[in-house]
């Protein structure tokens, strides 16, 4: 740039300022900037300011917005420094910047270059034009929350494209939790260990198999061998929703409780969780939120989501579409970001060229894990995904009110005993086993849900329906067989109702 250049750029920056200051001053806002306090940095003029006497600092937030449109400038974001205020002036609007293009700059080069072993994320955009760009390995954990149309999904999908364009599938694992379909064109990248988990039982038994993940690495003393396994990265979006339909308040708690093992261990065994939520509030965040250094707040509802996902006010205020306030673990100070907007022929572009780039690799560079192998903990298959949901779901009306065996053994021997009556009560099976009221309610109700008796009528004993091997469900046969009830056992019963035989 010639002195001329730099010349007329200080002129325009402090002709500009006498228009801020008055502008300000009209809403009865007064500051002061010093032709020695402006800055030039690439296409922004940045201009640090003392407060003066009778003005407060949210008077300058509160009107910036106001300041911007009637000077027509493309943006004008109010920064803290220090005991001073900085008011930053861009040329250019900041969400102009292309995804694609950041990729390819020289500060993203330079990231990569002098650090080994990351996972590099795009971010966005800083006030003053330059690309933030972090280590996802060094958050380790990261919290992201805004509400519809704020730009928490394409932040999701900035996530996922930043894994999926700079690290190979053999080196990082992708786990997605989608509630609402909107991840479907990430279905067949090769960096998947499953299909894409929109069932809510089966997040838990993904939940729970990450967890015998964590618990697998944390044994492993061999440092070579453990250098071996990848990095697992899980992006669960909307996981409120996953927990809250999980089923009763016990299986929820299980899942919640597995999250926050996996948040509080899994930075030392390379497990990485990124975890969105519409807007969380203290009352229906179910997890530690202490193992959870980083946060992404995008635009939110109410003051309360605000304090929720970054510990004070400002996320209410923001403006949407991709206006954030971002906060790492390396940076405990707030940066205000405008995020990168990326549209859907930009990510089908992406996904395309990244299949075609590992579609003739040796197997060796997409090798999935097996979920159920011994050494590592991936599912493959849908198949297996299935039989985890039947699993699941089965465990859910069996034993929703405890894992214990002892239960297990004995509400296997009520149904051998009710398949052997024409008509059952709880007073009965109070009797029969000698137990409380409130644990033969639970049993007769977990029977009537395995179609083994009627509705109830009046307060007349339930009818067993039962009346051949046919009428029961395979779950209910596999569940006696495995607690010592032969076939044999059972058709005996079937055959001596009332006991009477056939």
């Amino acid at each position: 740039m010639s002195n001329y250049d730099y010349d007329e750029l200080q002129y325009q920056a402090e002709d500009l300022a006498e228009k801020i200051i008055k502008r300000y001053k009209s809403y009865g806002v007064y500051i002061n900037i010093k032709n020695k306090n402006i800055y030039l940095r690439n296409d922004c003029f940045i201009y640090k300011t003392k407060i003066l006497c009778g003005t407060r600092k949210n008077d300058i937030e509160k009107y910036a917005e106001d300041v911007r449109m009637s000077l027509k400038l493309p943006v004008l974001r109010i920064m803290e420094q220090n005991i001073f205020i900085l008011i930053i002036v861009s040329k250019a609007s900041v969400s102009n910047k292309n995804f694609l293009q950041i990729l390819k700059c020289p500060e993203f080069e330079s990231f990569k270059a002098n650090r080994a072993n990351i996972i590099p994320h795009i971010v966005g955009i800083d006030a003053i034009g330059k690309p933030v760009i972090t280590d996802l390995v060094k958050y380790p954990h990261i919290l992201v929350s805004g509400t519809t149309g704020s730009g928490k999904t394409t932040g999701l999908k900035n996530i996922l494209l930043s894994i999926l364009c700079n690290c190979p599938p053999n080196k990082v694992k992708l786990l997605i939790c989608d509630k609402a379909n909107e991840f479907d064109q990430f279905s067949d990248v090769p960096h998947l260990s499953a299909p894409i988990i929109t069932d809510s039982k089966i997040f838990l038994n993904i939940m729970l198999k990450l967890k015998a993940e964590l618990d697998n690495r944390l044994s492993i003393k061999n440092t070579e061998e453990f250098s071996h396994f990848p990095t697992i990265v899980c992006v669960a979006d909307e996981f409120l929703s996953f927990l809250s339909e999980i089923g009763n308040k016990k299986m929820m708690n299980l899942a919640a409780e597995t999250i926050s093992a996996i948040l509080r261990r899994g930075r030392h065994v390379k497990i990485h969780m990124v975890l969105a939520a519409h807007n969380p509030t203290q009352k229906n965040m179910l997890i530690d939120l202490s193992d959870i250094q980083s946060r992404m707040a995008f635009q939110c509802a109410k003051y309360n989501n605000s304090i929720t996902i970054l510990g004070e006010s400002g996320a209410e205020k923001l403006k949407g579409n991709g206006d954030m306030l971002f906060r790492s673990s390396s940076n405990a100070q707030l940066q205000h970001i405008q995020g990168l907007f990326i549209s859907e022929k930009t990510i089908n572009k992406a996904l395309t060229n990244i299949r075609i780039n590992y579609k003739n690799r040796p197997p060796k560079d997409i090798e999935r894990y097996n979920l159920f192998n011994k050494k590592y903990c991936f599912l493959t298959n849908t198949q297996d995904l299935t039989t985890q949901r039947t699993s699941v779901k089965f465990t859910n009306i069996v034993a929703s009110n405890t894992n214990n065996e002892i239960d297990d053994q004995l509400f296997a021997n009520i149904i051998i005993w009710a398949l052997n009556k024409n008509h059952i009560s709880c007073n009965m099976i109070c009797d029969t086993f000698h137990i409380g009221w409130k644990r033969a309610t639970g049993f007769i109700d977990k029977l009537h849900k395995l179609q083994i008796t009627g509705d109830i009528y009046a307060k007349l004993p339930r009818t067993v329906l039962p009346v051949c091997l046919e009428d029961l469900s395979s779950e209910t046969i596999n569940f006696l067989n495995a607690h010592g009830k032969t076939i044999k056992t059972i058709n005996q019963a079937l055959t001596c109702k009332g006991g009477i035989k056939a």
